[in-house]
């Protein structure tokens, strides 16, 4: 019984794993939202829409970024002043 139980809390562990993923935040740039050392819960493989906070890595520094969507795919995004 104890080999069952252990079997199938692998495959549901390993299941959750393939669907979601824990991130450590690192920095301030979330501030008022997440914080430096917050540790966060990700959907793997989801639309995304505005406002969402997505985590992606940075293809120029190979190092995971977390950060608020503001536009997606058709959107035009206009800064003027440094305002969005």
């Amino acid at each position: 019984m104890a080999i069952v139980t252990l079997v199938v809390m692998f495959i549901l562990s390993s299941a959750w794993c393939v669907k979601y993923h824990i991130y450590i935040v690192k920095g301030a740039s979330m501030a008022n939202t997440l914080y430096d050392e917050d540790i966060v819960i990700v959907e793997k493989n989801i639309q995304i829409k505005h406002n969402d906070i997505v985590v992606f890595r940075h293809p120029r520094q190979n190092n995971m970024c977390i950060k608020r969507c503001i536009g997606v795919a058709g959107d035009t995004i206009t800064i003027d002043k440094n305002h969005i």
